[in-house]
């Protein structure tokens, strides 16, 4: 089911006269969409902005078969931001067990966890942590255990901020085979440096205006 933006308008919280997006936004499913732009761009507010963490304005959004026609129609608004997830660079995580971050967010069994981390961390039993609390995890090691988490969810469309900058070439490799793989009918926009090299083989590309 294809996600539909009608005039949409994402402004730059400190140059109001200039905007990060301006225009129809169509996003079907199995999408992989590369935000690309400059450090400061606004790429991280345009998926935040998506995620309804900050106002937009829109004519209409379309999404499963229903109109939203502007941002006091809450029901409709939590319930599209239900089936979107958010990955960002920094992500805070629960207080709880590996274990727990499974049992409560992975909606598949802890082996099937395993399997899934082993294949992108071969070098990691993640099984010898699963008791361990999510902080002993570095940086990459939580993105990853949340993009295996939300891949698993019932979600639409997963927003992915630079999160994966810091990893080696060879488990960037794997993570895309891997995201490729379980993404599914699943829509994927991700932010991108330009100067970066190219990852999970976009089908689209939007570009953030320079000029901000």
């Amino acid at each position: 089911m294809d996600l539909i933006y009608r005039d949409l308008l994402i402004d730059h919280p400190e140059f109001r006269e200039d905007f990060i997006f301006r225009g129809d936004l169509k996003l079907s499913p199995g999408d992989r969409v590369r935000i690309a732009g400059p450090s400061g761009s606004g790429k991280t507010i345009f998926l935040k902005s998506l995620f309804l963490l900050r106002p937009i304005f829109f004519k209409e959004i379309i999404f499963n078969d229903q109109k939203i026609l502007n941002n006091s129609d809450i029901e409709k608004l939590n319930l599209l931001r239900s089936k979107i997830s958010l990955i960002t660079q920094n992500p805070l995580l629960p207080p709880m067990s590996i274990q727990d971050y499974c049992s409560n967010f992975y909606q598949g069994s802890l082996d099937s966890f395993s399997q899934k981390w082993n294949f992108l961390f071969p070098e990691k039993n993640i099984q010898s942590k699963f008791q361990d609390r999510f902080l002993t995890l570095s940086g990459g090691e939580k993105q990853i255990a949340l993009l295996i988490a939300h891949l698993s969810l019932h979600k639409s469309l997963i927003l992915i901020d630079e999160s994966f900058n810091a990893l080696d070439i060879q488990t960037r490799l794997r993570l895309e085979d891997f995201i490729i793989n379980n993404q599914g009918s699943k829509i994927i926009l991700f932010t991108h440096h330009l100067d970066q090299q190219a990852f999970l083989s976009p089908n689209r590309i939007i570009q953030i205006p320079s000029s901000i």
